[in-house]
């Protein structure tokens, strides 16, 4: 495959200034004083992603110039320099992260996939980009990880927290896949000195899409605010992080964040009256028992057993198919969350699994 790169420079602000125009509009507090920042060149792998073009505005209004990396064109590369490579190709990698003093990675599949397309994006491409970064001298690596590295860690019922480095219980094949970025960042911490911090993002969209995602939610501004302050802490060692705003609803942990200078400003609550009336319609939204039982929403190609996991749920006689597409089970409760990468689902009708054709 061809490698081409742009000619243009990497972007960066005339003003560094305006840091806190990119801040929440519902937010009362302002980002700190940018002539306490550090301004870094950061490698930005995953550029046409939707995360990266979340995160991207927030970086540069606070004073960073970007090298946007992607093996296709974004829609807006935001005036960014931008190489088109896959994460695979060392050489062009090499040549892409020269100069820079940060590695931010998000590329790789972001949802449940074959195995073998997993393991080449996912962790083969992680560990390309550790070793690149590590070649060069780049200290700074923030990666890219998910709640589903735990996902199988029960939801608290004693209103405890779950604390950011809770160990990995992945509940897909997409999970195990971030469990190994982790263990990959604590490697070239260790052995390399690289300073790594793992972000296990929780449910990162405009706004939260369920009532599970009241206690999950990761808005677009907290995001740049999480990714900014993975890069101005010195010498973070190797960390996970949970990446989540500061809601209301919520159970996981913010002291992770705290530690690192990360002030989350966006609560879920905002959206909660307006969501519960709209599931007096859309039942979809409500929490499903799946949802009340393990922080991890389920997303799998398989049938799952879940008669052993979730008490009575054979008794249930509900559709277990995406809860999110437009299928013939639209509006049914949902518990397995299969992604759309898949050319079948399985479903369940009470106790009769069979294979469904979308």
């Amino acid at each position: 495959m061809g490698t081409s790169f742009s000619t243009g420079h990497a972007c960066g602000v005339a003003a560094a200034g305006n840091a806190h125009d990119y801040a929440h509009p519902h937010s009362a507090r302002r980002t700190r004083s940018p002539h306490l920042m550090t301004r870094r060149r950061i490698a930005l792998t995953g550029a046409a992603g939707s995360l990266a073009a979340d995160i991207i505005p927030g970086l540069l209004a606070r004073g960073h110039t970007i090298v946007g990396i992607d093996q296709r064109a974004p829609v807006d590369t935001f005036g960014c320099e931008f190489v088109e490579c896959p994460v695979n190709d060392r050489a062009a990698l090499l040549t892409a992260l020269r100069g820079c003093d940060a590695v931010i990675h998000l590329a790789g599949i972001p949802l449940e996939a074959e195995w073998a397309d997993i393991l080449r994006a996912n962790i083969d491409g992680t560990q390309a980009v550790l070793e690149v970064a590590e070649q060069l001298g780049i200290r700074r690596v923030v990666l890219a990880s998910s709640i589903h590295s735990a996902g199988f860690v029960p939801v608290p019922t004693d209103g405890s927290l779950v604390p950011d480095d809770v160990r990995v219980r992945p509940n897909t094949l997409y999970g195990v896949s971030k469990a190994a970025v982790e263990a990959l960042g604590s490697l070239y911490h260790d052995r390399f000195g690289l300073d790594v911090i793992c972000l296990r993002i929780a449910s990162r969209f405009a706004e939260p899409t369920g009532e599970r995602t009241l206690s999950t939610w990761l808005s677009p501004a907290d995001a740049a605010r999480l990714f900014d302050a993975c890069l101005q802490v010195p010498s973070p060692g190797f960390r996970t992080i949970w990446g989540v705003s500061a809601n209301t609803r919520g159970y996981l942990s913010a002291e992770g964040g705290a530690a690192i200078g990360f002030r989350p400003e966006d609560d879920s609550e905002r959206f909660a009256e307006r969501m519960f009336a709209a599931s007096d319609t859309d039942p979809s939204l409500l929490a499903s028992d799946w949802d009340r039982a393990y922080i991890g929403a389920f997303s799998a190609r398989r049938n799952h057993h879940a008669s052993a996991a979730i008490p009575h749920a054979l008794d249930l006689g509900i559709c277990y198919t995406d809860r999110n597409r437009n299928d013939r089970h639209r509006g049914q409760r949902c518990l397995c969350r299969t992604p759309p990468l898949q050319s079948f689902w399985w479903c369940r009708a009470g106790a009769r699994p069979e294979r469904y054709q979308p």
